[in-house]
């Protein structure tokens, strides 16, 4: 939703946006291993008016964050949480404040439009509930948010920094676009990198401003007409971003509780640390609950520790085909010079590019591995796993393993649906501060047993209204008696 028409200059060089869309088609369509199941001679006519279509908007972008939404929505089309294009985030490191307030300086901002100007607008009746001058929760910062001065009819409103660090921001720069949509009003939020990200933004009244997990803004002027009965957290910020980090509690006598919110890598010692301390406790107790609820995946071998808790039979793990394309080739090269990856992985991976490159433009398979274990914990006897619509790729791979074992249950509701294709590589856009991710693996599974769009049920549903936890305890009681 960037409103590209206000941006008078941006700090980020301009981008030729048909060249850049053309960068990113050719890369899904030769590296991708997904594309032929999802473009095929039934398809092929609709997928190239999709993309013709776009290519005739991104002639006239030069906006690279305007471009980055017009390519989002481009690989749209092939529904799949494994192609991304994310920000490349600018690191000022230790820079001086002067070199920072510099580097923003030329930020996007619409000319002429000053404090007192602002002021004589919203004098005005016959105003949007949303316009006005607003502040954050903290007060370190004002904003005036007006309808867009060059298309008043658009539905469309800017936020203008009229005070704040005068540093990251000076007055008149965006800090925020706004769009009215059917069931209320959708955004594009600036970070204090000035990059933009679309986010749910909810009105209350005509008093409180809320930015989805980001900040909360609080109506100063003009005077509020319709207060609201949602107040302002100055720690807004910290509770929606609390640290993802593993955790036990022993519940109760018979139960405890593994909370695992990621399994990206950087958690995989914690993980594996927090299980090697705990590990009398939860073999101790009868019932184990895993709250997986927001883990969006990471790495596979961030849960290797939990399997021999939960096992109880082999575990069979589906093979994957890995798309031979050149640029996947030398993505798998690169980990041959990674010294975080060990010998024994460093052999398996050179026999998979010699057959990838005996097979160029096609797929290698990968076998499926079994695990088995020699013993079997007699506790804990039952194991509860709390799944939510955030769960996703690597966590689903591990639902998938642990539904296997005759221990688990799994509660809930069903999860996002992101795992049919894996195993992402990237590439730096050419002339935007972005990168474009892709899945390079097909899994064994499809196409009879798909995942993408449909997720993994619950064996047992949950209330979304009560404690999860207690529920679940609650079920583990009756089951036992």
């Amino acid at each position: 939703m960037v409103l590209v028409v206000m941006t008078t200059k941006s700090y980020a060089q301009s981008c030729d946006c048909a060249s850049e869309l053309t960068f990113a088609r050719l890369k899904i369509e030769k590296n991708y291993a997904g594309f032929r199941d999802k473009v095929d001679q039934s398809n092929i006519t609709s997928y190239q008016d999709h993309s013709l279509t776009f290519e005739e908007a991104a002639k006239s972008i030069t906006d690279p964050f305007a471009c980055a939404t017009l390519i989002r929505n481009w690989l749209a089309y092939f529904k799949d949480g494994h192609i991304q294009l994310n920000y490349d985030r600018v690191d000022l490191g230790d820079s001086s404040e002067a070199y920072i307030r510099s580097y923003y300086s030329a930020a996007q901002s619409i000319a002429k439009w000053n404090e007192k100007k602002i002021l004589k607008y919203l004098s005005k009746s016959d105003l949007h509930p949303v316009e006005g001058i607003w502040e954050n929760a903290s007060g370190s910062y004002r904003t005036a948010i007006i309808r867009n001065p060059l298309n008043r009819e658009s539905g469309q409103f800017v936020g203008l920094v009229l005070s704040a660090d005068s540093v990251y921001w000076m007055p008149g720069q965006v800090k925020v676009e706004l769009a009215e949509k059917d069931n209320g009003l959708s955004a594009d939020y600036y970070y204090r990198d000035h990059h933009p990200e679309q986010v749910e933004a909810n009105l209350y009244g005509d008093e409180v401003l809320e930015f989805s997990g980001i900040s909360q803004w609080k109506k100063k002027y003009p005077k509020p007409s319709k207060p609201s009965i949602v107040k302002v957290d100055p720690d807004y910020f910290r509770k929606n971003n609390q640290p993802v980090s593993p955790s036990f509690r022993q519940v109760d006598a018979t139960t405890t509780l593994l909370t695992l919110p990621s399994f990206g890598g950087q958690y995989a010692i914690k993980i594996d640390s927090l299980i090697a301390v705990h590990l009398t406790d939860i073999t101790a107790a009868e019932n184990l609950i895993i709250d997986l609820r927001g883990n969006e995946g990471g790495s596979d071998f961030c849960y290797a520790p939990i399997i021999p808790i939960l096992y109880t039979n082999p575990i069979f793990t589906d093979g994957i085909s890995i798309y031979a394309s050149d640029d996947n080739i030398k993505s798998w090269e690169v980990l041959l010079d990674d010294p975080k990856v060990s010998p024994a992985i460093k052999v398996r991976i050179r026999e998979l590019v010699n057959k990838m490159r005996a097979n160029l433009d096609g797929y290698v398979e990968v076998p499926g591995e079994e695990v088995r274990h020699d013993s079997i914990f007699s506790n804990p006897d039952r194991i509860a796993i709390i799944i939510d619509s955030s769960c996703a790729s690597s966590t689903e791979q591990f639902i998938l393993a642990a539904k296997q074992s005759k221990k688990v249950t799994v509660y809930g509701e069903s999860t996002a649906g992101i795992l049919d294709y894996a195993n992402m590589r990237s590439v730096q856009m050419p002339n935007m501060p972005y990168k474009l991710f892709y899945a390079t693996s097909r899994s064994g599974r499809l196409p009879d047993n798909p995942i993408n769009q449909i997720g993994i049920s619950p064996d047992v549903s949950l209330a979304d209204t009560a404690d999860w936890v207690a529920q679940v305890r609650h079920h583990l009681a009756k089951e036992k008696n």
